[in-house]
């Protein structure tokens, strides 16, 4: 599932850090998509059977910051938590879709 959110974060990292003519930064856009599709895709089915939705929650940053005073506030950490259902799925196709058509339109 990191796969949907690191494609297309690689493809525009290449895209800004290279210098490119018009047609390959087009190419780059499209295979970024593309990929984004196919790891959607891959999600999707992955969860055509389940009714729960999947959650994948990773730990950014944990660090202390105090040795007395509430428990709460001894320690600051940031948590990702990623949620994906079916609806979350089909929107993300849908937009992916529509980006497409945008990059298509444009060549």
């Amino acid at each position: 599932m990191p796969l949907i959110v690191i494609a297309p974060l690689a493809a525009f990292v290449v895209a800004v850090s290279s210098v490119r003519t018009r047609r390959s930064s087009a190419n780059l856009a499209v295979i970024g998509v593309v990929t984004s599709m196919l790891a959607t895709l891959l999600v999707g089915w992955g969860l055509a059977r389940r009714t729960a939705p999947f959650l994948a929650s990773y730990q950014y940053v944990n660090l202390p910051v105090a040795f007395t005073g509430p428990s709460k506030f001894q320690g600051f950490g940031i948590d990702i938590v990623l949620r994906v259902d079916h609806i979350t799925v089909a929107a993300l196709f849908a937009v992916e879709l529509c980006i497409l058509g945008a990059l298509g339109g444009t060549r």
